[in-house]
């Protein structure tokens, strides 16, 4: 039970921006400017979710059509199933039958000594694996996923997948940037001779400068920023003695290098 119940002592929120949580049904929604996010991922018990500030470096995060997109030897075809948003906003990219890597990429400029990290949420058509990858040796990020086991092989760095409902997963990739240079996030689905008209459903992608991926944060035409979650209270005096008392915490921490959040 929580002590007292009459809202004294209650913490305050703030987050000067919207920001997206997964909801009790399991899908991706948006949270208006100063509303707490109770975040639903990995279970039916929800968690108060507190971010840093993150800003998304890709100009288009879900518009794998639009041509800051660069497509090598396939098409992407718009808005043809559901996305993890609830929304029929998930492209598919598919495969032509030339012979060389098939992909999609989105080229910015990395600064060395920070790390980056890339994500999209995927999910298997025709086929069931697929490559996030680095365009450079300037960024050691790439990963193999699979997306009908829900498993990841890492080449390069670290990666994760995360389950969501519906068969779609988070993919996310992590690397040190070694040189200041241009470099390209890529979507890989095959490299050798591609199979015509095959391909995989693609949703919601994201470059951030930062050692683990965060919630997602839409982009259309310019990058877009999250600001941080705080929260906090004071005037604890009459509910705390200055000699005894139990304080009590249940959360998880995360380490980026320099900061312990």
């Amino acid at each position: 039970s929580v002590v007292p119940s009459d809202g004294s002592g209650d913490l305050s929120f703030a987050r000067n921006s919207e920001g997206t949580r997964i909801n009790a049904d399991g899908l991706i929604e948006t949270k208006g400017t100063n509303v707490p996010r109770l975040d639903y991922t990995g279970g039916s018990c929800p968690s108060l979710l507190l971010e840093p500030a993150r800003t998304n470096l890709l100009l288009w995060s879900q518009d794998f059509s639009n041509a800051v997109w660069q497509v090598f030897r396939g098409t992407v075809f718009s808005n043809v199933i559901t996305a993890p948003d609830g929304t029929l906003t998930a492209d598919k990219f598919e495969e032509n039958a030339d012979t060389g890597q098939h992909f999609l990429r989105q080229p910015i400029t990395m600064t060395a000594g920070n790390d980056y990290t890339f994500f999209t949420y995927a999910k298997a058509a025709e086929l069931t694996s697929f490559e996030l990858r680095s365009s450079s040796a300037n960024w050691t990020a790439r990963s193999v996923f699979n997306l009908e086991e829900g498993t990841v092989n890492t080449i390069g760095g670290s990666a994760t997948i995360t389950e969501l409902p519906d068969g779609w997963y988070k993919c996310a990739i992590t690397g040190a940037c070694t040189v200041t240079s241009s470099i390209s996030a890529e979507i890989t689905s095959s490299v050798g001779a591609g199979s015509a008209g095959q391909g995989l459903y693609l949703w919601g992608a994201q470059l951030e400068q930062g050692a683990y991926p965060t919630s997602y944060i839409p982009t259309s035409g310019a990058t877009a920023t999250r600001v941080a979650d705080t929260s906090s209270t004071t005037g604890l005096s009459n509910l705390i003695g200055d000699s005894e008392g139990t304080i009590f915490f249940d959360g998880s921490m995360v380490t980026d290098n320099s900061n312990v959040r």
